[in-house]
């Protein structure tokens, strides 16, 4: 009768409560899973941001080397010209000691 009734009453409180810490024990795994994974993703993004830092100083260092060769082809025209210059004028002159000969 009744006190049938209260055992069985309190064996579904019982089962209740352990259904419950069940699901808090499941809930903290989660929640732990969970700061794992964003620790993770942080990770991830830190190494992300580092690389896109790395690859914007290559892109740097690449933009120097470009400008640097440029004012070498600058440099080195600038240098074939001059030579260009000379030999036409020791041209001009080997002709002039040719004509007093």
């Amino acid at each position: 009768g009744l006190r049938g009734e209260l055992s069985a009453a309190q064996r579904d409180r019982d089962n209740v409560r352990r259904e419950a810490e069940g699901l808090r024990i499941e809930r903290d795994r989660a929640l732990g899973m969970l700061e794992g994974a964003e620790k993770q993703l942080g990770s991830a993004q830190g190494r992300e941001d580092a690389l896109r830092t790395g690859m914007d100083g290559l892109r740097e260092e690449v933009g120097t080397m470009q400008a640097s060769e440029r004012a070498t082809a600058i440099e080195g025209e600038r240098l074939r010209s001059e030579l260009a210059g000379a030999a036409r004028v020791a041209e001009e002159k080997l002709e002039v000691l040719h004509l007093l000969q």
